[in-house]
């Protein structure tokens, strides 16, 4: 019985010390500036700022007044019935994408007008 109990406590004690969350890690960088010299790749990150040029169907130039990074924004994230323009705040959360060499830029995959 005691090796039963001991078994027990031991397969208990295992798998609750490999319980760990995996998921993404929002990124602690609160400005653009911050992101684009301590971000990591495929780093989730959540920013506040706007949207001040297109570059192409789905690319955009994102400022928040620290820095500037390319944004890559689905059309479907844009609210209906909802201008936005230069001088529209917006939050956008997403997954950055640093490179070496090139342009990094945020895949967005929220965004919402504040």
């Amino acid at each position: 019985m005691k090796k039963i109990l001991f078994a027990l406590v031991m397969i208990t004690v295992a798998t609750t010390a490999a319980a760990q969350y995996s998921g993404p890690v929002v990124n602690q960088a609160s400005t653009v500036k911050q992101m684009l010299a301590y971000g990591t790749d495929d780093q989730y990150v959540t920013l506040k700022g706007r949207l001040i040029a297109r570059l192409s169907h789905d690319k955009y130039t994102f400022d928040d007044g620290s820095a500037q990074v390319q944004v890559d924004i689905p059309s479907r994230l844009f609210p209906l019935g909802v201008t936005i323009d230069a001088s529209t705040l917006i939050q956008i959360t997403g997954e950055f994408d640093k490179e070496r060499f090139g342009t990094s830029e945020i895949e967005v995959k929220h965004l919402v007008v504040v």
